[in-house]
């Protein structure tokens, strides 16, 4: 009973789509391993081999599929903690990573940073535009709203400037006669 338990907590602490991004990178693992004549869980492989068999997979996650071309450095190393951790989940061993258990093998963060130096900048959006609180709490405030369109309103006000971080989002750019300004949103 206790193992059903555990078991379904460990399930549920995964998102779906989590689960099957990481099934689908540890088929490519264990086929990119049996390619080169390596157990999976890289048990009784040396050093030099881990290495290079991790370092390798890593190159090959980096190319991406089809039109998606080259990933970034994020995807890599999401792919290999995967992989490291389900050899951890089914072993207890840590190939992948130093003695202390916390970082990757000197190959694997030098290949990372080395990806990083090349990936595009980040460009940070909004995820959600700051006039959505205004215009939730104004179709609420309707005289022919529902109670439930109140409720509503109400919520996305909340949830925007209370769930949120809100120094992301309540400045916004406006543009007067050619010059920038920042201004704050009133609600």
């Amino acid at each position: 009973m206790y193992f059903r338990i555990a078991d379904r907590g460990i399930a549920n602490g995964r998102v779906e789509a989590t689960t099957i991004a990481r099934e689908r990178i540890l088929e490519e693992w264990t086929s990119y391993c049996a390619s080169h004549r390596v157990r999976p869980r890289l048990d009784g492989e040396n050093y030099e081999t881990v290495a290079r068999i991790a370092t390798g997979f890593g190159g090959k996650i980096r190319c991406g599929k089809g039109r998606s071309g080259q990933v970034g450095a994020g995807m890599v190393r999401a792919g290999l903690g995967g992989v490291a951790a389900k050899i951890a989940m089914d072993s207890g061993a840590q190939p992948l990573h130093q003695k202390d258990g916390t970082h990757y093998i000197k190959p694997i963060q030098l290949m990372l940073a080395g990806f990083s130096k090349f990936d595009p900048a980040v460009e940070k959006k909004l995820a959600a535009h700051p006039d959505l609180p205004r215009y939730g709490v104004a179709r609420g405030n309707r005289k022919r709203s529902s109670e439930k369109q109140k409720a509503v309103g109400d919520l996305v006000n909340v949830a925007f400037y209370w769930l949120l971080r809100i120094g992301e989002y309540t400045t916004k750019q406006q543009v007067r006669k050619g010059k920038k300004k920042r201004r704050k949103l009133k609600t």
